[in-house]
């Protein structure tokens, strides 16, 4: 912490509260929450309209800004998490803009996120006059905000991007999915029982090689309103599936998918070209902005392994902060963490406010 401004830690000890409770602690109350909302309509990158908010802080015209991505939901900026972090952000004196990138909110990892992260970028570059923002992303939106700071049309817009929970190879993941195990990058194996969900959201992106002909159709909605929480109608569509297809489907609804195993190796070895083009695994030395990456020490869905390859990966000069931690799960904090746990997400965020306004300082937070 004696590496930061205070001003900057008492920040993010507001934040990490305000995030948690409705009222900011005692001492706090300067940074009590300050700001407002504004829906904007963006021009995607296929040419339709698409939704954006802003949060701006009322007290602060020169607040730096954040792009801030959403993960694989159906409410895209909706949802309520993201919504309630933003608005901690804003509260902090940051002026957060959250793109509603299409693919994921239908549960699909595609290369056309990379463009929709990367023109946020310019667009938040725009509304704030400032040449260069920060990018946030959770889930597997952080591995595609990875790939946008890479990509050279916009990294120039991007002074620095963080990854929460974030994937390195996709195409590594998905087999981990099945297998309940995954290499890492000590050369050893990282052991852990696999989040039904990403074989969920693979299978969904998958369908028409996994329930071929007729079923392809009504398999990929019933599980979509699967992925959704939708179980009811889920399972009413299925019904309608052929016997094989139900049978499927069924394993699928059990969470015994990895039974399926062979055939979804074989569906998994037709998607490795796509899988790639969304992976930043052999992407990462045209970063030119620094990189923060956070991870959950028992997230089942990307596993930690991940954040390690990543980091191997990073330019070194760009590589600001890493942190593994057991207060994260997946991509929000859990239970009631340790004081030293949250000291340490305390001096993440703190480092991330930090190079929202200025040169950032290398931070080191796990070995």
């Amino acid at each position: 912490m004696a590496l930061l401004p205070a001003e900057r830690v008492l920040r993010a000890a507001a934040l990490l509260h305000r995030h948690g409770s409705s009222a900011p602690p005692s001492g706090l109350g300067v940074y009590r929450a300050n700001s407002v909302e504004e829906e904007l309509e963006e021009l995607g990158t296929d040419g339709r309209r698409v939704r954006a908010r802003a949060y701006r802080p009322t007290e602060r015209k020169d607040a730096p800004a954040l792009v801030l991505l959403h993960g694989l939901h159906r409410l895209g900026v909706d949802e309520p998490r993201l919504r309630g972090f933003a608005r901690a952000l804003a509260s902090s004196g940051v002026l957060v803009y959250t793109p509603e990138v299409v693919e994921l909110t239908d549960y699909r990892i595609a290369p056309a996120s990379i463009e929709t992260i990367g023109r946020a970028a310019v667009r938040a570059s725009e509304i704030t006059g400032r040449s260069q923002v920060g990018v946030m992303g959770f889930s597997f939106a952080g591995g595609l905000a990875l790939l946008a700071a890479a990509d050279h049309r916009f990294r120039d817009s991007i002074a620095f991007v963080v990854s929460v929970g974030g994937h390195h190879d996709l195409d590594r993941v998905a087999r981990f999915f099945l297998e309940d195990r995954i290499a890492t990058a000590e050369g050893s194996e990282l052991r852990m029982k696999a989040h039904d969900y990403g074989l969920l959201v693979l299978l969904y992106g998958a369908a028409g090689d996994f329930f071929p002909g007729e079923d392809e159709k009504p398999a990929r909605e019933a599980l979509r309103l699967w992925l959704s929480g939708e179980r009811e109608a889920a399972w009413k569509i299925a019904e309608g599936l052929s016997q094989a297809g139900r049978k499927k489907m069924d394993a699928i609804f059990a969470e015994k998918g990895a039974e399926l195993g062979e055939e979804v190796r074989r569906v998994l070895g037709k998607q490795e070209a796509a899988m790639a083009a969304v992976s930043p695994a052999g992407k990462l030395r045209g970063v030119s902005g620094h990189v923060y990456l956070l991870h959950g020490s028992e997230d089942r869905v990307i596993p930690p392994s991940e954040v390690l390859w990543l980091a191997r990966e990073v330019p070194a000069s760009r590589l600001k902060a890493v942190l593994v931690s057991p207060a994260i799960q997946h991509v929000e904090l859990q239970g009631k963490p340790s004081w030293l746990e949250q000291a340490r997400v305390v001096v993440f965020l703190a480092s991330l406010l930090d190079a929202a306004e200025r040169e950032p300082r290398r931070i080191w937070l796990c070995p």
